[in-house]
């Protein structure tokens, strides 16, 4: 599996998916400058889970997925990557990925909830 990332900027409220983009924004480690976009405090890091939805779209973590009749919110759980229903019942991402189709992720939604 090819280890991949995207990367939320709280400040901006904007999602880099490029690796140059990403790189854009500085190193993740050595961001101390004062106001910068690449401070860790400003960014959400969520990486690939190596699963394609059932049109083929990469899944990340933080992404919210629909099935026929239910949403899971992807998160990384004890070494893996789940599916979460109802904000508790899990399962493993692997068993669901290729039935369901991303419709967003957790960072659209509270963007909507802010423009409320």
């Amino acid at each position: 599996m090819k280890i991949k990332f995207r990367a939320w900027n709280k400040k901006e409220k904007i999602m880099y998916l490029s690796p140059n983009e990403i790189e854009h924004l500085g190193s993740w480690f050595d961001a101390h400058l004062p106001g910068s976009l690449a401070e860790k405090e400003n960014i959400e890091l969520m990486q690939y889970a190596g699963l394609n939805d059932k049109n083929g779209k990469e899944i990340y973590e933080g992404d919210t997925l629909l099935d026929d009749e239910d949403f899971y919110i992807v998160e990384f759980d004890e070494g893996g990557f789940v599916a979460i229903l109802d904000g508790n019942v899990v399962f493993p991402l692997s068993e669901i990925a290729g039935d369901c189709e991303i419709i967003g992720n957790i960072y659209d939604k509270m963007e909507s909830q802010n423009e409320d």
